[in-house]
């Protein structure tokens, strides 16, 4: 975290040794956190995401961090044995509208929450495929994401 447009760094602890931090595994993506978010009405609040392991949430800056997985299921349970990790995030975006609102680009599916990553539903309904990495939602509360055929497969369906 930087306070002074990058002249200085400090590592956020409270997330460096969370007590699941030992048994975080990477998973065929590695072990990555590729998105930060924070909430525009709370500076305090932010979430992140980690490939294979989950979301994770604070209220106070980072001091202290909620593995927050409910809903979502681990898609590797053959490699990644642990019952609250495996959670393989691929993307998260806040609606900036309503800034508990978050949907979530999934390692099979796409999910939103409407409590703060409380709990997660899946909402991949009607898309040709379940798959993907990007998503973005906009200042009215659109949602877009660009659905890929597979993990093995990174192309959009049809070419389109």
């Amino acid at each position: 975290m930087s306070r002074d447009d990058g002249a200085t760094w400090d590592e956020l602890t409270g997330l460096t040794s969370h007590p699941t931090r030992p048994r975080w595994m990477p998973g065929f993506g590695g072990l990555c956190l590729h998105s930060v978010l924070v909430d525009p009405t709370n500076a305090q609040r932010l979430w992140v995401g980690i490939s294979a392991v989950g979301v994770f949430r604070t209220e106070d800056g980072g001091v202290s961090w909620k593995l927050c997985n409910e809903g979502l299921h681990n898609v590797a349970p053959e490699f990644i044995k642990d019952p609250d990790l495996g959670r393989c995030v691929h993307k998260i975006a806040l609606d900036p509208s309503r800034p508990g609102k978050l949907a979530m680009q999934f390692h099979g599916g796409v999910f939103k929450s409407d409590n703060a990553a409380d709990t997660w539903t899946r909402i991949s309904a009607g898309l040709p495929n379940d798959f993907g990495f990007p998503m973005v939602a906009t200042s009215r509360g659109d949602l877009f994401v660009v659905p890929l055929l597979a993990d093995n497969n990174r192309v959009v369906p049809a070419a389109r």
